[in-house]
């Protein structure tokens, strides 16, 4: 044994590294412990958590909104609520703040065994110190539990794959599968852990034994979503509810949406199902969405004045006015350049009109600058610097078999989150820090 070794097997060297441990771990906590104590407001979007919650405490829970409705977070709410007692509001800014200081665990572990202790502690000291993290963690928001749920996955899947026990894939998909109906950008922990099955190289007397092994036991992990989803839309929904907690994804074919609808309505009678609603049938769809304009916010406690009925003010717009990017010259056509008499031009009608198709001409070009804007502002410059630095001297240590997957797993994100883009024009920097997996050992 060379004395390197002796030395990082000794008590002392341990001893160092579960004291960096704990320090970072509780600076992380301690960080967002104090931004929830600044938190004076609640916005749009934790309205929305916190009214799903209320209705799932009432027994009304398909009255909230559908893309949502298996949403874990507002579940959370609920049953923290009702074992403890304590604000919806608090008890949203808590389950966010702590899985989100909570997620250096599963990020120092998964650092540490898939790089090293050096490139671990650095990239666990990124997530406790970033600022725009510690900034979304605070409010009632979800981000932190997914945040959290995606490292998880990502820890527990690297492991279970280089066979350090085999109920780890199971975990791995429940964890990836919390995170997936958390936000829609977990599903591409599937495709991480698929790649990674098939790429890590497999050191054994019998590699093709240890190439099925892990192809079935990601196959296992992948089949935890469909078999949760089915599972939720058996015990909760009354048979003749559609299918739900798809809408976002599309994965099942009608005839398997139709087979799952007859299932449940032969498991499930609705005499016997004690979640069935006893109030009539929910209002249409658009009028079960929830404003999510974060600029409107609301007191802190509102939930404690919040009436027991509530009317949903709808995210989508009536008929009348056009949705985003598909009818954008539509939206120009219905802006008046000439008053009623026909002999006065309106000048602001006519400018509106003039930006409206040159952004329409260059949506592609403007699309692109708010998505690298957002980019940058979420990971802040000193961390991309350290990502382009990282990347560059670190090449003699690149890993097709570890790298590659990443690299993939973060081009799908980005492709998610402009598809996002395109479609609703909106974009926020926290849904770009779903690269986090990638772009702080790469950093580090």
């Amino acid at each position: 044994m060379t004395k390197a070794e002796g030395l990082s097997r000794s008590p002392a060297v341990r001893l160092t590294e579960r004291r960096n441990f704990l320090l970072v771990l509780s600076v992380s906590l301690g960080m967002r412990a104090l931004a929830m104590l600044r938190v004076g407001i609640i916005g749009n979007d934790g309205l929305t958590y916190t009214t799903i919650a209320t209705e799932i405490l009432e027994g009304r829970w398909l009255h909230s909104n559908r893309t949502l409705l298996f949403n874990p977070y507002s579940a959370a709410i609920a049953l923290l609520h009702h074992w403890t007692g304590i604000d919806l509001e608090v008890a949203g800014m808590i389950l966010n703040a702590i899985p989100c200081g909570l997620a250096v665990v599963p990020l120092y572990f998964w650092c540490r065994d898939a790089f090293d202790r050096r490139v671990a502690l650095i990239a666990a000291w990124i997530h406790a110190l970033h600022p725009m993290l510690i900034r979304y963690s605070a409010p009632v928001m979800r981000d932190g539990l997914f945040w959290f749920c995606m490292l998880a996955a990502i820890q527990l899947g690297w492991s279970a794959l280089n066979g350090r026990g085999k109920w780890r894939f199971l975990l791995a998909g429940l964890f990836a599968t919390c995170a997936t109906l958390t936000r829609t950008e977990g599903l591409v922990l599937f495709v991480l852990f698929t790649l990674w099955a098939i790429l890590l190289p497999r050191d054994s007397a019998q590699p093709r034994f240890v190439l099925i092994r892990r192809c079935v036991g990601t196959l296992g992990s992948v089949a935890v979503f469909p078999t949760v989803i089915v599972a939720l839309n058996l015990a909760v929904l009354p048979p003749n509810e559609p299918l739900s907690g798809l809408e976002r994804f599309g994965f099942l074919s009608p005839a398997t949406a139709e087979w799952i609808a007859g299932l449940r309505k032969q498991l499930s009678p609705v005499a016997s199902n004690p979640l069935s609603p006893s109030t009539p049938s929910p209002p249409p769809r658009a009028e079960q969405k929830f404003v999510s304009n974060s600029s409107e916010v609301l007191p802190v406690g509102v939930s404690t004045t919040v009436p027991s009925v509530i009317t949903p003010i709808p995210t989508v717009p009536d008929a009348s006015i056009p949705a985003p990017l598909r009818t954008m010259q539509q939206l120009m056509e219905r802006i008046r350049i000439w008053n009623d008499a026909g002999d006065n031009m309106d000048t602001d009608g006519y400018y509106l009109r003039s930006f409206l198709t040159l952004a329409d001409e260059h949506r592609h070009s403007l699309y692109l600058s708010m998505f690298f804007r957002e980019f940058q502002h979420g990971f802040r410059f000193p961390i991309l610097f350290a990502l382009a630095v990282g990347i560059w001297f670190s090449r003699r240590y690149w890993r097709v078999s570890r790298d590659i997957p990443l690299l993939t797993y973060t081009l799908l994100i980005t492709g998610v989150v402009y598809y996002h883009l395109m479609k609703t024009n909106i974009i926020e920097s926290r849904y770009l820090l779903s690269a986090i997996p990638s772009v702080f050992p790469w950093s580090a």
